[in-house]
């Protein structure tokens, strides 16, 4: 081999680094340790570590539900056949970045399955899906420190020095907020992976900001610079008017006008939580909070807010391009004027005001309200669907991208244009209609891979969901 070649010089621009510090094994040493291994003992060389698969696999007793367990049968299956692993390692981390706990959970259950069945590539896909994770989900994920090792093999352990050490960034917030972009809805690992990517988000991949349509079908914000000044003003005067109402409160008083909003930043931008009153919440039946119920509004809801107070009704959302997402369903500036609440300028309409509603702090404040906007955006969502004849594909099935089954209902549909908009939600159908609906073939185009992964999620995750009742 030429030391100025091609394949030389590659190796030292790749891990010349890595090993920069260590001096190669002599012939003698490599021999003994062979040798020693043959005999069962311990070698002088470093060596790589236990299998990742197998470490998983036996980590995995988590319960996950049925769904999540079939899902991922089928797609150990899939994955046992194809040469490639392709992107589904890095849907799998975008999993567990999204749904924390819940996504770590449904992965490890994969591996296990794939590990059963061919060690190798389960040891491979733990591997591929570890090494996407930071640190800390990566320990987590693994089940210790210990399990991670990124020394380089083959060095003479006396000159091998201790793993290198990861910087993790401080995370305040709930591990379901921790994620990258996504909603990501958590998810049971199929092709839409985003986990529709959380939690506010699973996994199954989806920027929160995004989760609801912002322009009755768009799927952009284009929330006025008006409204952005205007949501400030509403912010200061209600800290404003809560300043003036608690001067003569006693010290200790727990009145809910004490109760500020809380804000903290999230890698989808910065989220504020507003106090609700409790007589606000009486009357709802929802699941506990934090808990995605079994009905499309509380499912919708259980995702876009995962372990939020309230049911997650008084969260807002600023994302990092300037867009508003507003309460338990995340609704945005499209889909409030879809719903009737606010008028093409952006101003709260005589509908909201008749349930009190003519400020967001008022709109997050009402779990009614919010309500009363969903069902009514989801009433136009239903118009879209007929509009652009997508009711015509209900009851198709279709193998999706990671080799999951996927039936299409009116809940996916309707869920899946919440999360992107009607308009890339057709997109998506026309797309695979092009391809014969195959999936060896290149399954979606580069600047649509994340957005239609996100749309397939919700169509499988929402497919067997009843329909807007609650």
């Amino acid at each position: 081999m030429d030391p100025g070649g091609e394949t030389v010089t590659r190796l030292r621009h790749d891990i010349g680094e890595d090993f920069a510090s260590h001096s190669a094994p002599d012939h003698r040493t490599v021999i003994d340790h062979h040798e020693r291994l043959a005999r069962g003992e311990e070698g002088p060389l470093f060596t790589r570590p236990k299998s990742l698969g197998e470490i998983v696999a036996k980590n995995a007793t988590e319960t996950v539900d049925h769904d999540t367990e079939r899902s991922n049968r089928q797609a150990a299956r899939y994955l046992h056949d194809r040469e490639d692993l392709g992107d589904h390692p890095r849907f799998a981390a975008e999993a567990i970045k999204q749904a924390g706990a819940k996504g770590i959970g449904e992965v490890r259950d994969l591996v296990a399955k794939l590990f059963q069945n061919n060690p190798e590539r389960g040891d491979r896909y733990a591997y591929d899906v570890a090494k996407q994770l930071d640190p800390e989900q990566r320990n987590a994920f693994l089940g210790s420190a210990e399990a991670w090792d990124n020394r380089p093999f083959g060095v003479p352990k006396d000159n091998a020095p201790p793993p290198k050490k990861e910087e993790t960034e401080s995370k305040e917030q709930p591990q379901e907020l921790q994620a990258g972009k996504g909603t990501a809805d958590p998810v049971p690992l199929d092709p839409a992976q985003p986990t529709d990517p959380t939690p506010f988000q699973a996994a199954n991949a989806e920027p929160q900001a995004d989760l609801a349509d912002s322009d009755g079908g768009s799927g952009g914000d284009d929330t006025s610079q008006e409204d952005k000044e205007a949501a400030k003003t509403d912010g200061k005067k209600a800290a404003e008017d809560n300043a003036q109402n608690t001067p003569n409160a006693p010290a200790n008083a727990k009145s809910e006008t004490e109760e500020k909003p809380v804000t903290k930043k999230t890698p989808q931008g910065t989220v504020t939580v507003y106090p609700i009153k409790a007589e606000a919440l009486a009357a709802r039946t929802e699941p506990k909070s934090g808990e995605v119920g079994t009905t499309f509004q509380d499912k919708v809801g259980g995702i876009e807010v995962k372990g939020e107070p309230n049911h997650g009704y008084g969260v807002k959302l600023e994302d990092n391009q300037g867009g508003v997402a507003l309460g338990r369903y995340q609704l945005k500036r499209g889909a409030l004027i879809d719903a009737g609440f606010k008028d093409k300028d952006g101003n709260w309409t005589d509908k909201a005001r008749a349930l009190g509603v003519d400020s967001e702090e008022s709109f997050l404040k009402s779990p009614k309200a919010q309500d009363a906007a969903m069902d009514a955006y989801m009433t136009k969502v239903d118009g879209y669907i007929r509009h652009l004849g997508l009711d015509k594909q209900h009851g198709r099935e279709f193998i999706g991208v990671m080799g999951t089954n996927i039936e299409v209902t009116q809940s996916g549909l309707a869920a899946a244009i919440h999360r992107a908009g009607q308009g890339e939600v057709n997109a998506y159908f026309k797309h695979q209609a092009e391809q014969s609906w195959k999936i060896d073939r290149d399954p979606f185009p580069a600047n649509k891979k994340e957005l239609f992964l996100a749309i397939e999620t919700r169509l499988r995750e929402f497919q067997n969901v009843e329909y807007r009742k609650r």
